[in-house]
């Protein structure tokens, strides 16, 4: 899971009265990581639950595009894509074992990287 101070901007311009382009650029000079992970499958059970944690910090970026097409004045039909991106610069992972002991090493990198198309109808009222 990712939790991140997020800084940016959205704009949209109309090309025509049915068409619009839609943007938005975010920076994330703060992000805050943090994964629990749990193996209940594994045989002989050595691990704890959760079975190991990570925790660590780092920075990210967001950005999308589209355009906009207005059927009618409070209904839409929008196109576009959108990229997430999440970088831990600095973090701990942690092994926790069945009997109570615990051991960390230093996580020196974690890296998210998400993108695709988006589609949605929005309807104003």
């Amino acid at each position: 899971t990712w939790y991140a101070l997020r800084v940016g901007a959205h704009s949209e311009y109309r090309i025509t009265r049915w068409l619009s382009l839609h943007g938005s650029a975010v920076l994330k000079p703060i992000n805050l990581f943090t994964n629990d992970d749990t193996h209940h499958l594994r045989v002989p059970s050595d691990f704890r639950d959760p079975s190991l944690t990570m925790r660590g910090f780092g920075f990210g970026a967001d950005a999308d595009i589209g355009a906009r097409v207005y059927v009618t004045k409070s209904l839409s039909a929008q196109v576009g894509y959108r990229v997430w991106w999440n970088r831990m610069i600095d973090g701990t992972w942690k092994n926790h074992l069945a009997d109570g002991q615990s051991f960390s090493f230093p996580l020196t990198e974690m890296e998210s990287l998400r993108h695709g198309l988006t589609a949605g109808i929005n309807y104003s009222f």
